[in-house]
């Protein structure tokens, strides 16, 4: 998950937004995030999802993805 740019995932599932992680700030402290990913920049928009319910959006290539986990 780090180098995706996250500590750790507290929940991966099937609806918006896909993920909930955690970020490491610069003074220590974590960061809950909402996380969305998505294999083409576009489906973000195809998929009529509100941009202000989510905090990140990723692009991935899922089989990357599942290597880290």
């Amino acid at each position: 998950m780090h180098e995706l740019g996250f500590s750790h995932m507290e929940q991966i599932r099937t609806e918006f937004p896909d993920a909930i992680g955690m970020r490491r700030l610069q003074d220590g402290r974590l960061q809950r995030v909402r996380i969305e990913f998505e294999y083409e920049n576009k489906n973000f928009e195809r998929h009529c999802h509100d941009p202000s319910a989510c905090d990140v959006i990723r692009k991935f290539a899922i089989e990357q993805f599942f290597k880290q986990l």
